[in-house]
């Protein structure tokens, strides 16, 4: 299989019924799969948000886990003062809030994976046109989302993980 040349406008993309027979139709299947692409970086972006709020919360749902309240203030394993600004929850509901947070980021990350998939059908339509609008799509969307921060700076504390 071979790519087909830049004036090859008549393609079936993706599905039967996204049959392009006319030039104006491949003109706006262009940028509608420029902005397909776009969009894939948004979700790789929210993927990175996502993952970031689930440590977070891991992290804060361990520290109640492990220490015990001495009057306003907690020790963790290590004796270590750490400050308990949270109220203490049980280990059955940090269970339960952590299971929610992973099934929720498998979901996500499931449409990810299929968004994903699309696009490399997209690719294997082997029409150059389309693969170029493959190629552009990628360059703005890493353009816009990759330079994101993924937290607010303004709410981390000095314990917390370093935004990225």
């Amino acid at each position: 299989m071979t790519f087909s040349s830049f004036d090859q406008y008549k393609v079936k993309i993706l599905f039967d019924d996204w049959n392009v027979t006319e030039k104006w139709q491949f003109v706006l299947s262009w940028f509608a799969i420029v902005i397909a692409c776009i969009i894939y970086h948004w979700m790789k972006y929210i993927t990175r948000r996502l993952n970031y709020n689930m440590d977070q919360q891991e992290l804060r749902l361990g520290r109640q886990l492990l220490t015990t309240p001495i009057t306003g203030v907690a020790r963790n394993s290590t004796g270590l003062s750490i400050d308990s600004t949270l109220a203490p929850v049980n280990e059955e509901q940090a269970n339960r809030e952590l299971l929610i947070l992973h099934v929720v980021r498998a979901f996500w990350n499931s449409l990810q994976y299929g968004w994903a998939l699309l696009l490399m059908l997209v690719a294997m339509t082997y029409n150059s046109s389309l693969f170029v609008a493959l190629i552009v799509g990628y360059f703005f969307g890493e353009l816009i989302f990759q330079s994101m921060p993924v937290c607010d700076s303004r709410s981390l504390n000095r314990d917390e993980v370093t935004c990225h």
